[in-house]
């Protein structure tokens, strides 16, 4: 009766009309201020992936392998690679164990830390983490790896780096970086002292690579990050030649966060810096940031949810971004507490970000082209995949940008809202309408249209019948109520069986104070 009233109302007077509300497509939106947004920018986004012409709930998780180490957090997630041969290795209760299949095998044990950088060379997965003897594994056996080098105690190595066919190191708490012979994988390591260099003073942090020309090549280049948030950048070939060795140049990014601020991605760098998540080649044209958000940071959307999550979670220990190109993400995980974890994800092919919660996990890692994830439980788990997370189900919410329907001016009164799935069933959506930046958490129902159920096999005709299971469109209208100048909707799914798409949506009004 509630409904029928309404649409009686909207066709009292002037004439209603019925103007789209966009799926937020374009992303989390945490930059600009609520009235300068785009139709598809989205003020919330969790748990939602934009893609180019919808947003879908994200995929789940499941336990690929228990440890069997109880509550201790799994701290490291690596892939040994040889050839077409893998192998996950993974950190967890002071122990290296071969995670691959669900069954686990302890590598090696008594380790102080279980936060683990780890770099492929020569068939071989190297560790080190400052603490422990660097280790290497060689897809069968750990062991402690025999590096020697003047002054140097092997334990301090907590960073580890390929470049120009020889492993680079760094001294931890030192500007002393370390490198070892061409092609080899033990022995004497050399002392490549930085403190004549750097300006701004602090310790080696991490070492990357860059790839100027596209691929591997004469004009490759290694770059030191220091706490300072100085990059020294060095090209050559041979540390020990000054004539060949040579430094390229110096520049100024945030200060980095976290025990892994550096991500090889593609032919870049990504720094998670105190400032943004940025890629080095942009910072380097423009030679510093000036610890500012700006158009060259890849995380320039989302600038003030990255910079309130780094001043609120900077010091805690879980910083890390993965590239995952198989899942179209850019994963940086962001750790609110030693238990609790948000992603900022970022879709590869648009440059839209979301944020995905409820993936509590202390690192990542990709293994096969797959994404896994070290759990607070001792398991390791295999990430975007099913339809739930390990049976719990995923709540995604949205919210689209507020829209003025092309007249600021004037107030409206909205009526009626529409919003279109693709799912393989009902998805039980709720939703709210707010007006004029004020809306609540969704409580109302989304009632949608009815759909073809779907066809018997072996009786129902090929190709023309909706097949029981298959991605269906699914509409609703729903009776709202509230005026302003501006409107947006907020949508919330819980799902366990399937990840339904948001494809589309309506909004009725008319001018205000005409009925």
């Amino acid at each position: 009766m509630l409904r029928t009233q309404q649409r009686r109302q909207v066709n009292r007077g002037q004439q209603a009309v019925s103007r789209p509300l966009p799926p937020p497509v374009m992303g989390w939106n945490a930059k600009d201020s609520l009235d300068a947004m785009k139709p598809a920018d989205a003020v919330i986004l969790e748990n939602w992936f934009p893609e180019e012409t919808r947003v879908t709930v994200r995929y789940g998780s499941a336990i690929h392998c228990n440890t069997g180490e109880g509550t201790f957090n799994v701290e490291t997630v690596a892939e040994w690679k040889a050839g077409a041969s893998r192998k996950l290795v993974v950190g967890c209760h002071g122990k290296l164990i071969d995670a691959t299949t669900s069954t686990p095998s302890t590598l090696g044990s008594g380790f102080t830390s279980n936060r683990w950088r780890h770099v492929n060379f020569g068939e071989r997965l190297f560790l080190v983490n400052g603490a422990d003897a660097p280790q290497d594994y060689n897809g069968s056996a750990l062991a402690a790896t025999a590096w020697s080098g003047s002054g140097l105690t092997i334990t301090t190595l907590s960073d580890a780096a390929v470049f120009k066919e020889r492993l680079w190191f760094i001294e931890k708490d030192t500007l002393n970086a370390w490198y070892a012979a061409l092609q080899t994988i033990t022995g004497t390591l050399v002392k490549f002292p930085l403190k004549y260099t750097g300006s701004f003073g602090g310790t080696l942090k991490a070492i990357g690579t860059l790839t100027v020309d596209g691929g591997t090549g004469p004009d490759d280049l290694i770059l030191f990050f220091l706490s300072s948030g100085e990059v020294i950048v060095y090209g050559g070939s041979d540390p020990a030649d000054a004539t060949d060795f040579h430094r390229v140049g110096t520049f100024l990014i945030g200060p980095p966060v976290g025990n892994a601020p550096l991500l090889q991605f593609g032919n870049d760098l990504l720094a998670i810096t105190e400032s943004a998540y940025t890629p080095i080649t942009r910072v380097a044209a423009t030679r510093r940031t000036e610890g500012k958000s700006s158009d060259i940071d890849l995380s320039d959307r989302i600038s003030g949810a990255v910079s309130a999550a780094v001043k609120a979670y900077k010091d805690n220990t879980g910083w890390q971004a993965v590239f995952f190109p198989s899942g179209s993400k850019l994963i940086v995980n962001v750790p609110r507490s030693a238990v609790a974890f948000d992603q900022h994800v970022m879709n590869l092919s648009t440059k839209a970000w979301c944020k995905f919660t409820g993936w509590n996990f202390p690192c990542f890692g990709v293994f096969s082209n797959e994404l896994y994830a070290g759990g607070t439980d001792g398991k390791v788990y295999q990430c975007d995949t099913g339809t739930s997370d390990n049976a719990t189900a995923i709540v995604a919410d949205g919210q689209t940008a507020w829209n003025y329907f092309g007249d600021t001016g004037r107030e409206k009164n909205f009526t009626m809202a529409r919003v279109i799935f693709a799912a393989a069933s009902d998805p039980t959506a709720t939703m709210s309408i707010g007006t004029d930046f004020v809306i609540s958490v969704p409580t109302d129902a989304v009632e949608v249209g009815d759909v073809d159920s779907g066809a018997i096999w072996d009786t129902a005709i090929w190709d023309t019948a909706l097949w029981a299971g298959a991605t269906q469109t699914f509409q609703g209208w729903q009776g709202v109520s509230g005026q302003g100048y501006a409107a947006s909707m907020r949508l919330r799914v819980a799902v366990t069986e399937q990840t339904p798409s948001w494809m589309a949506g309506n909004i009725v009004f008319k001018p205000a104070g005409m009925v």
